[in-house]
């Protein structure tokens, strides 16, 4: 079953929902094309979509729960891939200008944020160079979110790792990993988590 509300003619979406997965997309604002790929047994709702130009891509895996999703993507082609099994609620990704990954059988707690970049730039008066450009997310598989955590551009979290709760996640994690604090920090290694 998939369920997409009523696009104006500025934005184009495409689905492809596999048997017995469900889909429920909200109005989107703004302007793009934007392509939906949810694979088998996938239960996917996403509540408010922004698109900012640009041909945008998901992909959902088998098996995923996404319930409580906000996406905004846009300025360029990026793409937001979310692995097998893995199960949310209240996930806002904000790819902009830069690409999400996140790897097979992961748990994000509630108002977890991912951004690809700050929203406004910051220029070198000097140069006129942007100092703070749009950078790609990835996760690996096996990583536990807990609440309210934010993760900045650019950070690789690595397979079987905790974000405690609270956190702002600023610099790459190593596998195994519990890390917690603003900024994150580690606070154990060679751990892993069961559901």
């Amino acid at each position: 079953m998939s369920e997409v509300a009523d696009n104006s003619k500025k934005e184009r979406i495409t689905q492809n929902v596999a048997a017995g997965s469900d889909l429920k997309v909200a109005p989107a604002k703004g302007t793009g094309r934007l392509e939906i790929n949810v694979a088998a047994g996938t239960v996917t709702d996403i509540r408010k979509l922004t698109l900012k130009g640009g041909r945008q891509r998901i992909s959902i895996g088998e098996n995923a729960k996404i319930r409580g999703l906000s996406i905004s993507m846009g300025d360029g082609h990026q793409q937001i891939e979310i692995g097998r099994g893995t199960t949310c609620r209240g996930l806002i990704l904000n790819a902009i200008g830069a690409n999400i990954f996140i790897g097979e059988d992961c748990m994000f707690s509630g108002q977890v944020a991912l951004r690809t970049h700050d929203m406004h730039d910051i220029v070198d008066q000097t140069t006129g160079e942007v100092v703070n450009p749009p950078r790609d997310i990835t996760l690996g598989k096996h990583v536990w979110i807990g609440n309210t955590v934010i993760i900045m551009p650019g950070v690789t979290i690595g397979d079987n790792c905790i974000i405690g709760a609270g956190s702002i996640v600023t610099k790459d994690v190593p596998a195994g990993c519990l890390v917690a604090g603003t900024p994150a920090r580690i606070m154990r290694e060679n751990v892993t988590w069961r559901r």
